[in-house]
């Protein structure tokens, strides 16, 4: 089986595989919390667009204008996700700004610069908001005196979001540098193959995760 063969099979896989944390999550919503069950329709947004992807894929069809999609319904969902996650006032208000500078960046680069491409500029600058958030959210909880009151399935959570989006950060860096010449195509695949064994290790995260939500924890 050649590198590409490989990445074409598993890759479908893990693009796929958001709907079983998903199917596990749902199970749980009344107990949810509204941050979660935004993380919920993440995941949703996530698997119905990858499915779209790889079907316009096998037509043999660009799928490239899916990747504003992608990055607007991580905005949608995410950013008001976390806004959930936060206690703080002026740390919500934040979130509310980012969503709107990202959103706005979203339509401008749709329509004066990659257009109907891949959205590296947009793209990359919400992948790397959403890590800086998680993170922030992460060091927060870590740093609290009271250990009683982490909230451990957010913490868990944003820990993996973070690891996700900053890999999806670099995936997107990389990407763009790699496709500019036909030569790197093969180190494109092995980059795209270690990706996804990355985002199959966070799915499977939030899998375990969702399966262990209880009432008191949201």
């Amino acid at each position: 089986m050649t590198s590409y063969k490989f990445y074409v099979g598993f890759a479908v896989f893990v693009e796929l595989f958001p709907i079983v944390p998903f199917l596990v999550g749902i199970q749980k919503w009344k107990i949810a919390s509204p941050g979660i069950r935004l993380f919920l329709g993440f995941l949703l947004a996530d698997f119905l667009i990858n499915l779209v992807s790889n079907y316009l894929f096998l037509l043999l069809v660009t799928n490239h204008f899916l990747y504003y999609f992608y990055s607007f319904q991580y905005t949608i969902f995410l950013f008001p996700a976390l806004f959930y996650f936060f206690k703080n006032r002026k740390e919500r208000l934040i979130i509310v700004i980012l969503l709107g500078i990202s959103l706005l960046l979203l339509t401008v680069d749709f329509l004066f610069i990659s257009k109907i491409g891949i959205n590296y500029v947009s793209g990359s600058f919400i992948n790397f908001i959403i890590f800086l958030i998680s993170i922030y959210y992460s060091s927060k909880e870590f740093g609290k005196n009271d250990k009683k009151s982490i909230n451990e399935i957010l913490l868990n959570l944003a820990l993996i979001l973070s690891l996700q989006f900053f890999i999806k950060s670099i995936e997107t860096f990389l990407g763009k540098y790699l496709l500019e010449t036909q030569t790197n195509s093969f180190l494109w695949t092995q980059v795209r193959n270690v990706y996804s064994y990355f985002m199959l290790f966070s799915l499977i995260a939030y899998t375990y995760f969702f399966s262990i939500l209880k009432t008191d924890e949201t």
